[in-house]
């Protein structure tokens, strides 16, 4: 499974683990996870998904699934134009749908508010996607808190690597995150993502932003490197461009990819089918491709939010 044979997308096993065995006799930790902080099934408050996860606009008790609120939202930014649309962990990472808690699907809103309103969500984490279900109340899922996965372990040697200048073990280490993060070395362009943040250890640093995305990390990275400042500059200075009726200029040429979200074809499945179904990624969703001018307004329409 680790080949993502079964998931369709290997990054997604990872956190695929964490749902498996809950609300079972077989009690799962996942392969990759160092530490994991333990939740108990159908007791106490479980925060996964409920707060960090797929949104549900269920109700408290007996709906599929139950309410999550999804306080973890990701700015437009970091989906649109910080992920490189080959990237296999932007679509395991970024929600653009919730659940009804009906059993069927239903599109994000940029709307303020919670549950389907907020804006793009956390993705790692879903009700439906549980070895069973759990419909009987809210937040009571038992989905453990990964604390530090061994990714985390292989980016920190290439940073160590990169500040003792060992640019050559610390650039392999990093295209080890990479080519799994978008399926093989070709594609991951480990040399020129280099080039493109001005170093190995800025690019080890900004890796991070993708490996970790929702899994609360991306401040104290930003902290410890004394980046915050420019990691919040950024956003500022890519939006305000809108403040003034112009268009929004993207890198990597993702303007492509924020066409998708507001075209995304409502698809209604059953838990059922979810469950069972032979493809449970997120990687199979129906696009339609829509106007750059149009995703502009969209996406000043989103409050702020970030990943």
């Amino acid at each position: 499974p680790r080949s993502g044979d079964r998931y369709g997308n290997p990054y997604q096993y990872v956190f695929q683990e964490n749902m498996m065995g809950v609300n079972t006799d077989v009690l799962t930790y996942a392969g990759e996870s160092v530490y994991e902080i333990p939740d108990t099934h159908a007791d106490g408050n479980s925060e996964r998904p409920y707060a960090f996860g797929r949104p549900s606009n269920g109700g408290s008790s007996a709906y599929y699934p139950c309410k999550s609120y999804g306080q973890s939202r990701f700015s437009p930014i970091y989906y649109y134009g910080d992920f490189d649309p080959n990237d296999l962990r932007r679509d395991v990472t970024c929600a653009v749908t919730g659940s009804n808690g009906n059993g069927s699907e239903g599109m994000l809103s940029f709307a303020k508010g919670s549950r389907l309103n907020g804006g793009i969500a956390n993705n790692k984490w879903d009700e439906n996607r549980m070895t069973n279900p759990w419909t009987v109340k809210q937040r009571q899922s038992g989905i453990n808190n990964p604390y530090m996965r061994f990714s985390d372990i292989i980016l920190m040697q290439a940073e160590i690597k990169a500040a003792l200048g060992k640019d050559g073990e610390g650039r392999q280490l990093l295209e080890q995150i990479r080519t799994r993060a978008f399926g093989s070395a070709d594609l991951a362009k480990t040399d020129d993502f280099i080039r493109e943040c001005g170093g190995l250890l800025s690019a080890c640093i900004e890796e991070r932003k993708f490996e970790f995305g929702g899994e609360g990390s991306r401040k104290f990275d930003l902290i410890r490197t004394n980046k915050l400042e420019d990691g919040t500059a950024s956003p500022t200075a890519m939006c305000s461009p809108l403040m003034y009726g112009q268009n929004l200029s993207m890198p990597r040429s993702s303007m492509a990819t924020a066409s998708r979200h507001s075209a995304l074809l409502t698809r209604r499945t059953t838990l059922s089918s979810i469950h069972h179904g032979a493809d449970r990624t997120m990687t199979g969703l129906l696009w339609q491709a829509r106007t750059a001018q149009a995703q502009r307004l969209l996406l000043l329409a989103t409050r702020r939010t970030s990943p």
